[in-house]
């Protein structure tokens, strides 16, 4: 067997990694019809979101191990690497040509796509559930040694993310709260990130957050929560560090 071959990949490939994609294409392109254009953008995402995503899981789930001369790859000189990207390649090329298309026939019947902020973010709300699905499906299936394990495991991922978008659906306080406090979280982390680097961090609030978002953010869909300061300090300028609670005034184990 030659490292690689085109035309043992083509033999070999599951027919439904073609029909199955496109069927549900078709289905949701007739959907996007009936429902008209007032709801085209959320026709599109369920379909780029969710549908696109699952389909190439429980794809990949099925890609490897259903190869019908993979006893015989494992024999020759292939890497697993080429093997996973000769299997996986496929199905990945036609979920990007589904979720593509399906943009291109979204903006036919006027779909705007102004909430995302670039091009990019629109690829980015499909590709990166898509890539992460493949990848659970085939690892699961390798690992149990069972196509519908990958598939499964696959499913039930997709329904957790479902149940967990639809509690912020709707739901724009909640949306709002949550942000908030995981935006604060994270810039938390930054700030330890900085000072292990050794660098000086002066976070701050009480600014006008409405002048700043005005100047940096004019599209309006970025708010801004603080600001830090990144740097190095003049030690003999800086302030002393202020009082701190010690652990057993400020904790209790029990």
């Amino acid at each position: 067997m030659k490292r690689f071959s085109l035309r043992y990949t083509l033999l070999t490939a599951r027919f439904d990694q073609v029909w199955f994609p496109l069927a549900f294409w078709a289905l949701f392109v007739i959907i996007g019809v009936m429902r008209g254009p007032e709801y085209i953008m959320d026709t599109t995402r369920s379909y780029l979101g969710a549908v696109v995503p699952l389909i190439g899981g429980i794809l990949s789930a099925y890609a490897v191990l259903d190869d019908p001369a993979l006893e015989l790859r494992f024999a020759t000189p292939i890497t697993a690497a080429q093997t996973l990207l000769e299997r996986l390649g496929p199905a990945f090329l036609v979920q990007s040509f589904s979720a593509l298309t399906f943009q291109v026939f979204a903006l036919l019947l006027n779909a705007d796509f102004s909430i995302y902020t670039t091009w990019m973010d629109v690829q980015l709300a499909w590709l990166v559930p898509t890539l992460a699905l493949m990848a659970l499906g085939c690892l699961g299936a390798l690992a149990a040694a069972q196509t519908i394990t990958g598939a499964l495991l696959t499913g039930m991922v997709w329904i957790v993310e479902l149940v967990a978008r639809a509690w912020f659906a709707g739901n724009p306080s909640l949306i709002e709260t949550t942000a908030f406090r995981n935006g604060s979280l994270q810039g938390g982390y930054l700030i330890l990130a900085a000072r292990a680097l050794g660098l000086d961090c002066g976070p701050m609030s009480g600014f006008d957050n409405a002048k700043l978002d005005a100047a940096f953010f004019p599209d309006g869909k970025i708010k801004s929560n603080f600001l830090v300061n990144l740097g190095y300090g003049d030690p003999s300028k800086l302030r002393p560090r202020g009082p701190r609670l010690s652990f057993d005034e400020a904790c209790r184990v029990e």
